[in-house]
């Protein structure tokens, strides 16, 4: 597969974006801690993915101030890499875990006029009882102050030890390895500014009615991932999709099915709005 790094400066800032494949654009936006790379393995024929370096991660600007690591500046980031990527264009959105979280507030934030499609992966709404996102606000302050002072190689096996991940450890050794690889070279003062900027405690809850995708959307969760198997369950049941065998990083457990079945969600709709066109007619 051959990939092509580009970078974007947007407000000063340069952003990475991994691409590889040809087609409609697919814009990938990954999970804490990871880059771009994470979706080397994301393979659609008939699909272009442009993995993006979130800021603070991969290849992408890691300042020093909060402000850039705010939801509200990186959804204008992300608002205007759209726009120079892709012009006019329509595009999938597709994100996991905390890029999930921001592909949703994208949707949220500026509609969904452009995304044809709404991808999600092992992501949440968000926290709505004040009391718990104080205390995940607290957690999230704490974790940070421990990078700050204890460093990357620490957090990568504090992280990979959480339970959320205890699929991964049935991984072949090279997948972990660049697992790690990925977490260690991250710098300790731009994950801080991420947990205290879009952590679970600080973004706002969505309520899943105001959703405007729901029939053009597909959501992921690894059957292994009790939290966010319920979750599907609960408020995506008639977009949800169970995978088996796998936990919360579906795309790096199990890429074969991944791809299969976002092929397939995606040859669906093809075909349904196809059908919807011949009809009006």
């Amino acid at each position: 597969m051959n990939f092509k790094d580009q970078m974007i400066e947007i407000n000063h800032l340069q952003f990475r974006i991994r691409r590889h494949g040809k087609g409609k654009p697919i814009l990938a936006l990954h999970g804490f801690a990871q880059n771009a790379e994470s979706w080397d393995r994301l393979s659609i024929d008939g699909y272009e993915v442009f993995a993006l370096d979130l800021i603070g991660h991969g290849k992408s600007d890691k300042p020093i101030d909060q402000e850039p690591y705010q939801l509200n500046a990186i959804l204008d980031q992300i608002h205007q890499i759209i726009h120079q990527l892709f012009k006019d264009r329509s595009f999938i959105l597709l994100g996991y875990s905390m890029g999930g979280r921001i592909a949703l507030n994208y949707v949220e934030t500026y509609g969904s006029n452009s995304v044809d499609d709404l991808i999600i992966e092992s992501s949440s709404l968000g926290i709505s009882d004040e009391k718990r996102r104080l205390k995940r606000r607290t957690s999230d302050e704490k974790l940070a102050s421990e990078i700050e002072n204890k460093g990357t190689t620490w957090f990568s096996e504090f992280w990979g030890g959480l339970p959320i991940f205890a699929s991964q450890k049935n991984l072949d050794q090279s997948l972990k390895n660049a697992l790690h690889k990925q977490r260690i070279e991250n710098s300790p003062h731009a994950l801080a500014l991420t947990l205290r900027s879009t952590g679970q405690g600080q973004i706002p809850a969505i309520k899943n009615e105001r959703l405007k995708m729901q029939e053009k959307m597909l959501y992921l969760a690894g059957a292994l991932d009790l939290k966010y198997t319920k979750l599907a369950r609960t408020h995506f049941k008639d977009v949800s999709v169970i995978v088996s065998g796998v936990g919360h990083n579906i795309h790096l457990e199990a890429p074969v099915e991944y791809n299969r079945l976002i092929k397939a969600h995606l040859e669906k709709e093809k075909y349904e709005n196809q059908a919807h066109l011949d009809s009006s007619n």
